[in-house]
């Protein structure tokens, strides 16, 4: 494709069929390859190349390929490197991650559009990153352009007023694409998360990430409605909710004529540092009760959510999360339980520097009472 021109790609492989195989697909899509056969090749074209991505096999000659992929992070932390190895060990897939790499693809490749649709992923990622640095220098130039137009303005009150008016508004528009941006970003985020479980066979490590990418969406919910919001100081939160709800209820494919969502919620309105730990909370204890208190197939199941104002005291808040469930097993400590996702929620409570409780009822509720200050 004429788009993938001015793209390079460096394949490090010492297998030459392989080598072979990649070469001849890259290059009738467009990308200009070049190739090496071992770690210490690899490093040195990267050096001398300067490639856009590099696909990289592990078990290579003279270099391992941890160490050429460490040696690349330093030298180019934004480079998107894929790594493709035979290995079947997922430990080799966490390493590769965290030592920087964007994907991981286990050979052998029975269909190369899998590792087409890892480059054209990454190259996504790379064009955002560029994006978001030549946005980042742009801010910086109008903060600059801004501040020497004011210091000009000072010995005119009437020109300096309106001169205010003007940087207000601009800064609102900067303001509302910077939410728009993190947006953005942490959709790329659970994006990634998505993709990478289609690589992932572990049901556990599967779950993980999925819980994972559900926080990571309800945060970009925040920033979405942020930016949507036309006060950019705090959103609807029970609206929030609602689209919370619905976006847990569709991720775990949970039927609504078997298990409806019951909310009693107050018109409340946040700010950006309030309604994320509230987001992810709810977040943590709707997805308890998807995945946890229905096992079998329960007549007249519920979850329900209330967020009010006690008494319609200002500034105080309670939240309860309940369902009808098989309820919260009485041997476990729900405030130590050894879950990430409850661990969570007591930090997020503590956070706002409220109180949780876990009432005695049929099925599990727990209340959270919190008040903000004046």
């Amino acid at each position: 494709m004429d788009d993938n021109k001015s793209y390079k790609v460096l394949a490090v492989e010492d297998n030459d069929l392989i080598l072979d195989i990649f070469t001849e697909y890259l290059e009738a899509d467009g990308f200009n390859v070049y190739t090496a056969r071992d770690g210490v090749e690899g490093y040195n074209s990267f050096k001398e190349k300067k490639p856009h991505i590099v696909l990289l096999d592990l078990n290579i000659p003279k270099m391992h390929g941890f160490d050429v992929l460490k040696k690349i992070m330093i030298e180019s932390p934004d480079t998107p490197v894929i790594v493709v190895s035979a290995t079947a060990d997922i430990n080799d897939a966490i390493k590769a991650i965290r030592l920087g790499a964007w994907d991981f693809i286990t050979k052998p490749i029975v269909d190369l559009r899998v590792l087409g649709h890892a480059i054209k992923k990454a190259l996504d990622r790379f064009k955002l990153l560029i994006e978001n640095n030549i946005y980042r220098e742009h801010l910086e130039e109008l903060v600059k352009e801004r501040t020497e137009e004011l210091e000009n303005a000072l010995g005119l009150q009437q020109e300096a007023e309106k001169k205010v008016k003007i940087s207000l508004n601009e800064k609102e528009i900067l303001l509302r694409e910077i939410h728009h941006r993190v947006k953005n970003n942490l959709q790329v985020i659970s994006s990634l998360l998505n993709l990478q479980s289609g690589y992932i066979q572990n049901p556990k490590a599967l779950d993980i990430l999925k819980e994972s990418q559900n926080r990571v969406k309800s945060m970009a919910l925040i920033h979405e409605k942020m930016y949507q919001s036309k006060d950019l100081a705090k959103i609807d939160f029970s609206e929030y909710i609602e689209n919370l709800t619905n976006y847990l209820f569709n991720t775990y494919k949970i039927d609504t004529n078997k298990i409806t969502c019951k909310m009693n919620i107050n018109t409340i309105f946040f700010g950006v540092d309030v309604a994320i730990p509230c987001g992810l909370i709810i977040n943590e204890l709707v997805s308890n009760s998807i995945k946890y208190a229905f096992p079998e197939n329960n007549k007249n199941a519920f979850i329900e959510i209330k967020f009010y104002n006690p008494e319609n005291v200002k500034n105080n808040y309670t939240l309860i999360v309940k369902d009808n469930g098989v309820g919260f097993p009485e041997n476990i400590d729900f405030k130590k339980p050894g879950s990430l996702g409850l661990e969570l929620v007591s930090t997020l409570v503590e956070q706002l520097g409220g109180t949780i409780k876990k009432l005695p009822v049929t099925g599990t509720e727990f209340k959270i009472d919190f008040k903000l200050g004046a």
